[in-house]
């Protein structure tokens, strides 16, 4: 389930010229730190911790992408509530 939430957060957060003007590392620490939040949520279990360090992404980073993360990881979780 946290690879689909994963999978979701790279087509909400890296559509059109985001998917260009970011590296592939920012990409996938986006995607997974939202994965993250939403999992939490949820009480699913994910390997975020384990990603995020196999990809050596330093805090600046994540502190930098914050409101992007938060943004949609509430946005999904308000969606998937509804659902």
């Amino acid at each position: 389930m946290a690879v689909i939430v994963h999978e979701l957060a790279h087509e909400f957060l890296h559509r059109g010229s985001d998917r260009k003007t970011m590296s592939h590392r920012q990409r996938e620490l986006e995607a997974e730190a939202t994965a993250f939040v939403v999992c939490s949520h949820f009480g699913i279990e994910s390997s975020s911790a384990n990603y995020l360090a196999l990809w050596d992404v330093p805090p600046d980073d994540i502190i930098a992408s914050f409101q992007r993360i938060h943004r949609i990881a509430m946005q999904m979780i308000h969606e998937i509530a509804r659902a």
